[in-house]
């Protein structure tokens, strides 16, 4: 897994409207305030070019490498979010498509309101959420000859080197099955996004079996296991705002399982590393 830092820092908390629910933000992530959003596709801002004779339809198992755009790098199929367009799109999620001559970025509104339409958009104005690549869960490793792959009882699986090795050797290669934002948001809205697909969508069900063989280990202590839990509450909160429903503990010791998954196998990298 790898986790891409984006390069936007702050941005005022707002109403949030996610695939599965309307929910409050908790993490400063701009998102769409669901009650606005009742703009026609004529009166989209002028930033944007909207590409209206098209239709994109999902459902595509194999992904490209990752789109080079001026300074971004997107896997094509990865949720972004518009920031900076209009106020009335800001947060809107959308499916990254491809990288026009015209140095904007093709996406696919994900909303059902678009009626799967699709606009060039401003390199500057995506921010990137999450892609799940599920090609990539079944994959092996490319391992150096002078490793091999071990099962532990305390950490689970890990390498062991059995000959000496130069500094700087490469022990092994893999291609990440999801990508995510540092926002722990977006990682529990990529595993969600796996579990609702998995019973359609038999890549789907691979990626989320990839996910869930992914150990934790025994490092974290008291408080870090701590903050995961509350992380895990708060999104669980965000999640059934404006509900009446007690919280589910079921559920918040699930989601905090994939977020000590996340902390304990993810490598960071920075957007458009």
């Amino acid at each position: 897994m790898a986790t891409i830092q984006n390069t936007v820092t702050s941005h005022p908390t707002t109403w949030a409207h996610s695939a599965w629910n309307l929910h409050r933000n908790r993490c400063r992530r701009p998102y769409s305030r669901h009650i606005l959003l009742k703009v026609a596709v004529a009166s989209l801002p002028s930033l944007l070019t909207l590409r209206t004779g098209q239709r994109h339809y999902r459902g595509r198992s194999v992904r490209a490498r990752a789109i080079h755009g001026l300074r971004m790098r997107l896997p094509p199929g990865a949720t972004v979010y518009l920031t900076g367009v209009a106020q009335e799109l800001e947060g809107e999620p959308c499916e990254v498509l491809s990288f026009d001559r015209s140095g904007r970025w093709l996406v696919r509104f994900l909303h059902p309101r678009f009626r799967e339409r699709a606009a060039l958009v401003p390199e500057q104005c995506l921010l990137f959420g999450y892609c799940i690549q599920p090609e990539h869960a079944t994959s092996p490793a490319s391992l150096s000859t002078s490793v091999v792959l071990v099962d532990t009882p305390r950490a689970g699986r890990g390498l062991e080197v059995v000959e000496p090795m130069a500094a700087g050797s490469s022990l092994f290669k893999e291609m990440p099955f999801l990508l995510t934002a540092n926002d722990v948001n977006e990682v529990c809205r990529a595993h969600l996004k796996m579990r609702a697909a998995a019973g359609k969508d038999d890549s789907q069900g691979k990626a989320l079996e990839a996910f869930a063989s992914l150990s934790a280990g025994d490092g974290f202590d008291a408080q870090a296991l701590a903050r995961v839990q509350a992380q895990a509450s708060e999104v669980w909160q965000a999640m059934n705002f404006g509900r009446s429903e007690q919280p589910d503990a079921a559920e918040i010791r699930n989601l905090a399982a994939v977020l000590l998954r996340w902390e304990a196998n993810r490598s960071v990298t920075m957007s458009g590393a």
